[in-house]
C-alpha cells in the first residue's frame, strides 16, 4: 500500500488533531491514557521432561515454545513504562537449568531470549519443586530486581512431580504459601498417556482447590497443546489488564473483519508466524481503508525474525473516533492471530468491601460472609479516562468458582444500574450446598459490556476477579440505627444484632465500635445482641465541624468471639454510617481594616504609544505588542499565523460544517448486510454510524475505497445510494436515482448487484437480517 500521506488521512489527521485541541464532542469520545500498570518481574518455567517428546509425548510440536515466544513479546510491550518489565527463563526436569536470568526486555531481548529458548533438549523428569524454589530465587536475590515491580512465576507441566519424594501436595503447597507476594500462573497440561489416571486427576484437583485458598495462585487446565498459546495469551492478559479472545486463522486474500466497540480504547494483535515458513506481511487496515503504520501516532510494533511472534499495539489516538466500526486484517501468508482488547472502563466495587492484591483487576473481600444470607454484590462501572460512572445499561455475566474448584456460570437476570449507574446482582449460596457446611473461598468472575459484534461470541469490555471467603460463623447482622447521628450534648444509642450465633460460644464474644481515634466497648444485651452509647466517638467528628454542617462519615464494628470448642473465629466486620450534626452558632464578624489610598504612580513616557513604557520597551522608537516585549512581530510569526488560519479553515470545511450538517440531517437509522455467495460477509453494517463518521447524510455502497461510504469489493466503484425520502429509508441505484429497495423494520430485503455472488439484506432491525 502507498506510504505517502493521502487526501483521507489528511483529513483523519486533522480530525484528530482538532479533536484534542479543541475538545469537539463526540458521540464516542475515547479514555485517552491509562495509569501504567505495574512493571513485572517474570520468571518463565517451562516444562522440557522426557514425557514432553517422542510421538506419544504430550507436546511433541513444541508448542509451549511457542506460547513462550508470544509471552516474551507481549510482556510489556507497548505499556508507558515497557522498559521496566525483566524476564528469566528456567528449564524444568530432572534439575532445573537457568537458561536466562533476569534481564530489560528490551527489543533485541524478546528476540534472543525467543531464540534461546527454541531448541531445548530432553530434560529428563519433572521436579517441579526444584524449578520453583529457582524461580523465586532469581527473583528475589538477582542483581537486576526491581524493588517496585512485581515479581511473579508462570510455569507450565504436563504431569504430577517425577520423582515424588519430596514433592508430595503438602510440599508444593508449603512452598506457594511462603512466597505470596510473588503470583504464580500454573498451566497443566493434560497428559495424553496417563491423563484419566486417577492420580493425574487428583493432581490436578489439588492445584484447583490451593487457588482457592491463595490470592496469589492462578490456575488454567490445559486440554490440549493446542490450548497451550491461548493460555499463554490469557495469562498476559490478565496481566496487563486486556480482554483476550481466541486465536484465529488468517489466510491469503480473505481479510478478517474486526469490530472495534465505543468503549475499546486499545487494540493488541498478536501474530504468530509458522516454524520454518516464510516470514509474510501481516496488514491492519481501519475502517477507512487506511493501513495502520509503524509511524502513525500510538502505534508500536514488535517484529523480529527470532521470535515467531509479532506485536502490534494501537493506541487511543490512532483509533480516535474511528469505533463503531469494521478494521481488516489481511495476510500474504496464512498466520494465527490473537487480538486483545483494552476496555474504556473498568469494575468498581462497592458492596462487599473489598482489597486489592497484587495482579490487576483481582479483589479480595475484606470480611469473611456467611452462607445463611445472600451475597450482595454492587458495582460501577468507571470511566479509564477521569473516573466518571458509565451509565449506559452494559451485559452483565460471569461464572463462580466454587471451594472445591467446580465451576458454574452466575445465574444473572438482565440487570440495569440505577439512577448513579450502581449495578447490584445477588448470589445464593444454595446452588451449592457445601457452603453450610464447609468453610471456603469463591471466585467470581464478573464480566461486563460487549467488545464485538458478532453473533454467537461474546467479548467484554472489562473482567474483574472477587474473591469471598464463605463459611457460617458468627457476623454482624445489622447496626441500628442507620446512620448514627451525632450531636453535641445528645447520647448516640445503638444496637447490634449478630447471625449465626450459634456457631460462637457468646460468652467470649466482645463488639467494639471504634473512629476517631476512640473505641466503645458494647454490653451485650439479649442472646445475639450488642448495645451501648458511642457518643464519646463523636467528638472529634463535632469538634473538627464548622457551625451549622452536616458531616457524613463511618465507624466500624468489629466482633470477636471463640468457637464452643475454644478455637478463635475470624473477626467480623461492618462500616457503620454516621451523621455528625454541628450547632448552630453565628460567627463573630472580623472588623474590615481601611485601607489607606495608595500614593499617586509617577508616569512613565511611552515614545512609541504601544502601551509598554520606554522602562521596559525593547523597541522604543516602534510600536509592537506584549509577545515581543514592546516590538514588531517577527516575519515567521505572520507565517505561523497564516498556516493556523488555513488549518482552520480546512477543519471548518472539512469537518465542522459537514459535521454540523449530519447533526441537524443526520444518515438514516438502517443496516446492511453484505453477503457473498449466500455466506455473510460481515457483520451488519450501521448505515447511521457511518454517515456519522463520514459526516454524510447520503451513504453510498460500492467498490471503490475512496469513492464508496461502504466498501464491497468487486462491485462497481458507487453501486448504491442509502437516503431518507419522507419518512421511508430507500436504496437507490446511484447512476440511474431508480428505487432499488426499501429499508423495513417487519423483515429483511434482498438486493441483487451487478456482481451474481453478491447480495445486500437491508432493513431497519439489525437483528433479522441473516444471509
Amino acid at each position: 500500500m502507498s506510504r505517502y500521506m493521502s487526501k483521507r488521512t489528511l483529513i483523519i489527521t486533522l480530525l484528530l488533531v482538532f479533536q484534542s485541541l479543541w475538545g469537539i464532542p463526540g458521540q464516542y469520545a475515547q479514555a485517552q491514557m491509562m495509569e501504567a500498570n505495574r512493571p513485572i518481574d517474570m520468571a518463565i518455567v517451562i516444562d522440557n521432561s522426557g514425557s514432553m517428546y517422542g510421538p506419544n509425548g504430550n507436546d511433541p510440536d513444541l508448542l509451549r515454545i511457542i506460547g513462550a515466544h508470544i509471552f516474551i513479546a507481549r510482556l510489556g510491550f507497548g505499556e508507558p513504562n515497557e522498559n521496566d518489565y525483566q524476564a528469566s527463563v528456567i528449564s524444568m526436569g530432572g534439575a532445573p537449568e537457568l537458561i536466562a536470568p533476569l534481564q530489560p526486555l528490551t527489543q533485541s531481548v524478546r528476540g534472543s531470549l525467543a531464540r534461546t529458548i527454541s531448541d531445548p533438549e530432553n530434560a529428563g523428569g519433572t521436579h517441579i519443586i526444584h524449578a520453583l524454589e529457582m524461580a523465586y530465587q532469581e527473583l528475589r536475590t538477582s542483581p537486576n530486581r526491581k524493588p517496585g515491580s512485581l515479581p511473579a512465576v508462570v510455569l507450565l507441566t504436563d504431569g504430577v512431580p517425577d520423582p515424588p519424594a519430596g514433592q508430595s501436595q503438602a510440599d508444593i503447597e508449603q512452598l506457594v504459601s511462603e512466597n505470596p507476594d510473588i503470583p504464580l500462573f500454573v498451566m497443566l497440561l493434560q497428559n495424553r498417556v496417563g491423563g484419566s489416571s486417577p492420580e493425574y486427576q487428583a493432581y490436578i484437583t489439588f492445584w484447583r482447590q490451593l487457588q482457592t485458598r491463595h490470592t496469589h495462585l492462578f490456575t488454567y487446565q490445559v486440554e490440549d497443546a493446542e490450548q497451550i498459546e491461548n493460555i499463554y495469551n490469557q495469562i498476559i492478559a490478565q496481566l496487563h489488564s486486556t480482554v483476550p479472545s481466541e486465536r484465529f486463522l488468517v489466510v491469503p486474500g480473505k481479510p478478517v473483519d474486526v469490530f472495534v466497540s465505543r468503549y475499546v480504547q486499545r487494540l493488541i494483535v498478536t501474530i504468530v508466524h509458522e516454524r520454518d515458513m516464510e516470514r509474510g506481511e501481516v496488514i491492519i487496515k481501519d475502517p477507512f481503508g487506511i493501513e495502520v503504520l509503524d509511524t502513525d501516532q500510538d502505534v508500536s510494533r514488535f517484529d523480529d525474525p527470532d521470535n515467531l511472534a509479532e506485536v502490534v499495539s494501537i493506541g487511543p489516538r490512532r483509533i480516535g473516533v474511528l469505533v463503531e466500526d469494521v478494521w481488516t486484517i489481511e495476510t500474504d501468508v496464512p498466520v494465527y492471530i490473537f487480538l486483545d482488547r483494552q476496555g474504556a472502563y473498568r469494575f468498581n466495587f462497592e458492596a462487599p468491601e473489598v482489597g486489592l492484591t497484587d495482579v490487576t483487576n483481582v479483589y479480595l473481600a475484606i470480611d469473611r460472609h456467611s452462607p445463611s444470607r445472600e451475597l450482595v454484590i454492587r458495582f460501577t462501572l468507571l470511566s479509564n479516562k477521569d473516573d466518571s460512572v458509565i451509565t449506559d445499561p452494559q451485559p452483565i455475566y460471569g461464572m463462580v468458582t466454587h471451594p472445591d474448584g467446580s465451576e458454574a456460570e452466575l445465574r444473572i437476570p438482565v440487570v440495569h444500574p440505577d439512577g448513579s449507574g450502581v449495578y447490584q446482582i445477588e448470589y445464593d449460596y444454595s446452588s451449592y450446598p457445601q457452603a453450610l457446611t464447609e468453610s471456603g473461598r469463591y471466585a467470581f468472575t464478573l464480566k461486563a459490556g460487549q467488545a464485538n459484534d458478532k453473533e454467537g461470541e461474546r467479548i467484554p469490555v472489562t473482567i474483574a476477579k472477587l474473591l469471598v471467603d464463605v463459611g457460617r460463623g458468627v457476623y454482624i447482622q445489622t447496626v441500628e440505627p442507620s446512620p448514627l447521628v451525632c450531636e453535641v450534648g445528645q447520647s448516640v444509642p445503638v444496637t447490634v444484632t449478630l447471625g449465626d450465633s450459634d456457631t460462637a460460644d457468646m460468652n467470649t464474644a466482645r463488639l467494639r465500635i471504634f473512629g476517631g481515634g476512640a473505641d466503645v466497648e458494647l454490653a451485650r444485651s439479649g442472646e445475639d445482641a450488642f448495645s451501648g452509647d458511642v457518643s464519646a466517638l463523636c467528638a472529634s467528628l463535632l469538634s473538627g465541624a464548622a457551625c451549622s454542617t452536616m458531616v457524613d462519615a463511618t465507624f466500624r464494628a468489629r466482633l470477636v468471639a471463640q468457637s464452643p470448642d475454644g478455637s478463635t473465629l475470624p473477626p467480623s466486620e461492618r462500616v457503620v454510617a454516621v451523621q455528625a450534626l454541628a450547632p448552630t452558632c453565628t460567627p463573630t464578624p472580623t472588623p474590615t481594616a481601611t485601607p489607606a489610598p495608595p500614593p499617586p504612580p509617577t508616569p512613565i513616557p511611552d515614545s512609541d504609544g504601544d502601551g509598554w513604557d520606554d522602562l521596559v520597551d525593547q523597541c522604543k522608537d516602534q510600536p509592537g505588542i506584549a509577545m515581543f516585549n514592546g516590538c514588531p512581530p517577527p516575519i515567521w510569526f505572520w507565517i505561523l499565523i497564516g498556516a493556523l488560519g488555513l488549518g482552520l479553515l480546512a477543519f471548518l470545511v472539512l469537518w465542522l460544517i459537514p459535521w454540523i450538517n449530519v447533526k441537524i440531517n443526520p444518515p438514516p437509522e438502517a443496516f446492511v448486510l453484505v453477503c457473498r455467495a449466500g455466506e455473510r460477509r460481515a457483520v451488519p453494517i450501521s448505515v447511521r454510524q457511518v454517515g456519522l463518521n463520514r459526516r454524510k447524510n447520503k451513504v453510498t455502497i460500492g467498490g471503490d475505497q475512496k469513492k464508496a461510504h461502504i466498501y464491497v469489493k468487486d462491485l462497481k466503484p458507487v453501486e448504491f445510494v442509502v437516503e431518507k425520502q419522507g419518512e421511508q429509508v430507500v436504496l437507490l441505484d446511484a447512476e440511474k436515482g431508480i428505487r432499488k429497495g426499501t429499508f423495513s423494520d417487519k423483515a429483511q430485503y434482498t438486493v441483487n448487484t451487478s456482481h451474481t455472488d453478491i447480495s445486500l439484506r437491508i432493513g431497519l432491525d439489525r437483528s433479522k437480517l441473516r444471509c
